[in-house]
Order: structure tokens, then sequence, then C-alpha cells
């Protein structure tokens, strides 16, 4: 996955692109449960290298937990000419780089459920999404993005992702 910065932000459901040191940040609270769910893009502040992260954040872990648990990390840094691409991508502390095909739209599409769940106010199902979006049949992401015989496929976000507004 090679993209121009402003198509990777669009990959990720960010309404505009980052300068340097800038974020673009989802999250929830859920009350009941003491767990905050967020979603953050970061921009460094060079602009040659972007972090996305998913975390969960508990009031009162359990005894053998953190009280913050990283679901996902990946980062992404510009390659030859305006094009970026994801070099890393752990999940739950497994490094998932590159143990798929199509790992890198994969690990968007599950960003962006993650967000478009935070922002209608939901706690994301972080086990079913990751099920669905990078570890599907087989222990890899669903068949839905497996062949292509392209070295370099174009990955279409979903269109309601593209009408986002910001501050939703």
């Amino acid at each position: 996955m090679k993209v121009t910065l402003k198509e990777l932000m669009a990959h990720l459901g960010v309404t505009r692109t980052l300068a340097g040191y800038e974020s673009d940040t989802s999250q929830f609270y859920d009350e009941e449960k003491g767990i905050t769910c967020s979603a953050e893009t970061r921009m460094g502040g060079d602009r040659n290298d972007l972090e996305v992260e998913v975390q969960r954040l508990y009031d009162q872990p359990e005894d053998d937990k953190p009280p913050v648990e990283q679901i996902m990390m990946m980062r992404i840094a510009p390659k030859m000419g305006e094009s970026w691409s994801p070099y890393s991508l752990v999940v739950k502390g497994e490094d998932m780089t590159g143990k798929f095909t199509g790992w890198e739209e994969g690990a968007c599409a599950f960003y962006i459920a993650v967000v478009l769940c935070l922002k209608r106010g939901e706690m994301p199902d972080i086990d079913a999404l990751i099920d669905e979006h990078l570890q599907g049949e087989g222990g890899q992401a669903g068949k839905s993005r497996r062949g292509g015989g392209r070295k370099n496929p174009k990955f279409k976000p979903p269109t309601n992702v593209m009408n986002m507004k910001q501050g939703m």
C-alpha cells in the first residue's frame, strides 16, 4: 500500500492532513465498566512518521493487568516521492507486519471501524473487529482482501468514512 498523505488520511478516517505534532483523537468512556477506548492518529514533528494507535484504559484494572492496554500500533512513513506506506503493525502485543496479504488495508479498516464506534458513542467489540479485519478464517485477513495479482493494489475506503464530518 503506497498512497499520498492526503489519501492516507482518508484511509484512516482523518478529515484533514495533519501538521507536525498534530493528532486526531476519538474516545468513548463506558462509565458502567470504567473503561475508556481511545483511537489516535499522530503526526511526528518533522512530518516523517505517522503513528496510529488504539488503546483501552481501565479505571480499576484486574490484578494481573496494567491500567493501559495497547490494542493496535501502526507506524507509517513516507517512501519514494510523495507516497506513504505502513512499515509496522502490532496488535495486542503481536507483530502482524506482513503476516497476511493486505495487512496494511486490514489495519486501516480495523482503525476506521473502531473510530466509527467511538464517534457513535459505543464501546467497540475489539475482538470481533480484529477477527473481521485482521484475522478472519485461518488466522489471516478475510478472503475479501486476499488475491488480486497486482503488487500495488489501490485501497478504497468505505464511502461512509469519506462523508464523516469533523466533530461528530
